[in-house]
């Protein structure tokens, strides 16, 4: 009926606000340690997910535009994730009692982690730069605002 249609749409609203308003919150500074953009990365799968729950509760303009900027930031916040756990793990393996790696090939892998984890960090800031934000938060709040607009800016 149109009473619980408006209820739920009513209901979707307040809560992607809360979240959206999280999402933000959690946003990381240029120069943000890793546990701050895992923290971030948190964020934008729960604003990911509740798109996915809710998005019909809004225009199209939500799932089209904006859920596939969540989720490229979300790709690569997980990779520097995995990237940083990997190089912290390798740091403490040669003090294992157990090792049985060369020294020298792990500390090149090593290496080659922490090579690879700065590149997605510098991918990551270049896809959440000022400008991209910006569009995001307009986005999010044409959609909050209910107005006619959309995330066309997105694209």
């Amino acid at each position: 009926s149109d009473a619980k249609r408006e209820t739920f749409s009513n209901w979707s609203r307040t809560e992607l606000r809360r979240v959206v308003q999280d999402f933000f919150d959690a946003a990381p500074a240029r120069d943000a340690d890793a546990d701050a953009l895992h923290r971030f990365r948190i964020q934008c799968k729960h604003l990911r997910y509740t798109i996915e729950l809710i998005g019909s509760a809004f225009p199209a303009e939500l799932q089209r535009d904006a859920y596939p900027r969540l989720g490229a930031l979300q790709i690569r916040l997980g990779e520097i994730n995995d990237l940083t756990m990997a190089s912290r793990y390798l740091k403490r393996k040669p003090a294992d009692a157990n090792d049985s790696l060369p020294e020298q090939p792990l500390r090149a892998l090593l290496h080659a982690c922490e090579m690879r984890r700065d590149a997605a960090r510098e991918e990551f800031l270049a896809l959440w730069g000022d400008e991209v934000r910006e569009k995001l938060s307009g986005c999010l709040e044409e959609m909050l605002a209910d107005r006619e607009e959309t995330c066309d800016s997105l694209r």
